[in-house]
């Protein structure tokens, strides 16, 4: 379930008493997996350090699915919040599409945004956003414009087929929250949540966390603010 990335208008734990910094632990390579994007020169996009992103859950065709998609949020987000080492980020649901920087929906149910500038592909489960404005040192993320007419910060969609059991909901929605993080490579470790297939987890492992870490102590190509 890769990100869906489109291009538009292209033209360590370890704090000291005297330290004002704090930063993060010297990792070995096979602590962690590639988290840039795959463009042509590869993009590392992540939000801004300390930012809290708002996550919408779309009402579901019956209020139980609702109730699974909105369950798994809230797992997934709590499993992710606990790997940031000094709250670098945060996934936080909210109640309103006017509050939300991320969507996330069923495939069965209409998207309270326009995706006319911006579809969205489908998998088991995907994460679509669209880079804009021109050259990198500007770029960011189109908004999705809300269909209500009012004003609008979303800039991620998460998809989940609709047909999914249940049961594979939860971790389905974890892997995409890493990719919504800024995650743009799959783990080639089987036992990893950002395993490309068939997770075996619904939990960020080591790897998956140490990652993540990494990712939000390096320069960004592209900060999401």
């Amino acid at each position: 379930m890769s990100p869906v990335v489109r291009f538009v208008a292209f033209t360590a734990l370890v704090v000291g008493a005297a330290c004002d910094t704090p930063t993060i632990p010297g990792r070995d390579t096979s602590d962690i997996f590639p988290f840039d994007l795959p463009t042509t020169p590869p993009t590392i996009l992540r939000w801004t350090v300390g930012r809290t992103i708002r996550v919408y859950v779309t009402e579901g065709r019956t209020a139980d699915r609702t109730a699974i998609l909105r369950a798994a949020l809230d797992a997934g987000a709590a499993a992710w919040n606990e790997t940031a080492l000094f709250a670098e980020y945060r996934i936080e649901p909210v109640a309103d599409e006017t509050d939300a920087d991320v969507v996330v929906a069923f495939s069965d149910v209409p998207l309270p945004v326009d995706t006319q500038e911006c579809r969205p592909a489908l998998t088991l489960a995907v994460t679509t956003f669209c880079i804009d404005d021109g050259d990198t040192a500007d770029a960011g993320l189109r908004v999705f414009p809300l269909l209500s007419g009012e004003p609008s910060q979303v800039r991620m969609i998460v998809l989940v087929l609709a047909t999914q059991a249940d049961e594979e909901v939860g971790r389905l929605v974890a892997h995409e929250l890493g990719h919504v993080l800024g995650i743009g490579r799959h783990s080639e470790d089987a036992r990893d949540l950002m395993f490309r297939v068939d997770q075996v987890t619904s939990r960020p492992t080591n790897r998956d966390a140490a990652t993540a870490q990494v990712l939000y102590h390096v320069r960004a190509d592209i900060e999401i603010r």
